[in-house]
């Protein structure tokens, strides 16, 4: 992601004006591209807690070493960029933040960003190079359907007076929206809004990355396709029921879902290793106990009430994360309760994980994101596609689509199903409006409740 919209733009804050810190087109054009390219990936971190950055990226952008010193250090200087201190070479990227405060807070319609236009030559011959490099770098990776899916991405349009309407309401009734997030949105809307076309990208491990896979579900929602809202279609604990899946193929010695012919060419594309999976010893009977828990039960909110029963209080989404981080790639022996809790339900499923990230652990979450990039977007969303749904786009675990097309997603989640070798189990979301009026009706609810509480 290089922070550009196109004909060379940059977004950047509206208060800023960096001919007072700079005094070069270069070296203006230089930061400005900069600060949109560290914007357009906080956005991936929806906080102010900075986006990791390698200093190889910084140096893209910037130029020279002296060149890349001067403009980190005069946007430090001038308040604009902050550049946290923790940083391990080769494992452990500076993060790189811009000031929240030359954002306002109450509003997400992009009125405080503006775009600046890129014109010295030299930059712009850089942009064009690292353009054409990432261009080179990643299209191998794509098939045919991903063209399609590309087609189908432009199609779906941002309704920004329903994202306002709601936006409003949340800035309302949570605190917790400070203005650095209140930036972030901002930033987020005013990329749907400006861009002439929607950017995708697919990842090492076969993952589709869009800016829709950035915004909160609430912002989905405020797509549009021929007149109706998109709504989620979500696999529900996705990568816990794919692992599922996995160790049941593994202790029935069937790999016949990797094998196939088209799942094998992209395992060879991407470059995606079968040999760790080998390292796993599990009966048939301990993967089975597994996948019936995770087709049958939520495995969230139940390790979330085995910790709140040892004193540990933890949200569904707190579990979430920890799943990514404690449990499927651990790095490191750090005390978790979470991978505690994990461990003391299935010990077994546990040791399986240690066995496979034995050498690297990153391994299992990778493998896990590649299964569920051929589930989701090559088993079901191409059997929808197949069937006649469009106007769709995808987020990991999600097909948004309107709700006409949620019978020919239904069926392509059954198929992918039955390709894998496990159920996985579908949680679609009503409407954008829907949703709303059922907030509000709640809202109501609990002011009525306090009211009558006080009165007594």
């Amino acid at each position: 992601m290089l922070g550009l919209t196109m004909k060379c733009h940059a977004r950047i804050p509206g208060d800023l004006d960096l001919s007072q810190i700079f005094d070069s087109k270069p070296m203006i054009d230089r930061s400005a591209w900069l600060i949109g390219a560290i914007l357009e990936k906080q956005i991936c971190f929806s906080d102010c807690s900075g986006a990791p950055m390698s200093s190889a990226e910084i140096r893209k952008i910037c130029g020279n070493p002296v060149t890349t010193k001067t403009i980190v250090d005069g946007l430090k200087s001038a308040g604009v960029l902050f550049v946290g201190k923790k940083y391990e070479v080769g494992r452990t990227f500076k993060r790189y933040a811009i000031n929240p405060r030359l954002f306002r807070k109450t509003t997400i319609k992009g009125n405080n960003i503006v775009h600046h236009e890129i014109t010295a030559p030299t930059v712009i011959r850089t942009i064009r190079k690292s353009l054409e490099r990432h261009k080179n770098y990643e299209f191998f990776r794509w098939g045919d359907f991903h063209y399609d899916i590309y087609s189908e991405l432009q199609q779906p349009k941002l309704d920004s007076e329903e994202a306002e309407r709601c936006f409003d309401v949340i800035l309302s009734e949570d605190e917790r929206i400070d203005e650095g997030l209140a930036a972030i949105m901002g930033f987020q809307v005013d990329q749907l809004k400006t861009d002439t076309t929607v950017k995708m990208s697919v990842s090492k491990t076969g993952r589709i990355y869009t800016p829709l896979c950035r915004l909160k579900s609430w912002l989905r929602g405020c797509m549009q396709y021929e007149g109706d809202w998109c709504v989620g279609h979500d696999v529900k604990a996705c990568q816990p029921t794919l692992l599922a899946a996995l160790m049941v193929c593994v202790a029935n010695k069937d790999v016949s879902f990797f094998t196939k012919k088209d799942v094998a060419k992209r395992v060879k594309i991407l470059g995606i290793g079968l040999k760790p999976i080998g390292r796993c010893d599990i009966s048939r009977k301990d993967a089975q106990e597994f996948a019936e828990f995770v087709e049958n039960c939520d495995i969230y909110d139940t390790l979330v009430e085995d910790l709140k029963k040892r004193g540990h209080y933890r949200t569904r989404d707190d579990m979430k994360l920890a799943f990514m981080r404690d449990i499927f790639a651990k790095r490191g022996s750090y005390a978790s309760v979470e991978e505690h809790a994990f461990k003391r339900r299935f010990p077994v499923v546990w040791k399986q994980i240690k066995k496979i990230n034995e050498l690297d652990y990153r391994t299992l979450i990778n493998f896990m994101q590649f299964m569920e990039s051929e589930v989701v977007i090559h088993h079901a969303l191409k059997k929808s596609f197949d069937l006649g749904c469009r106007g769709f786009f995808t987020v990991h675990d999600s097909i948004y689509a309107t709700e006409k097309y949620t019978d020919l997603i239904l069926r392509g989640f059954e198929y992918a199903s039955e390709m894998v070798g496990i159920k996985l189990n579908i949680d679609v979301s009503e409407n954008i409006v829907i949703m709303r009026q059922e907030e509000e009706e709640l809202s109501l609810q609990r002011q009525h409740f306090t009211e009558i509480m006080f009165e007594a």
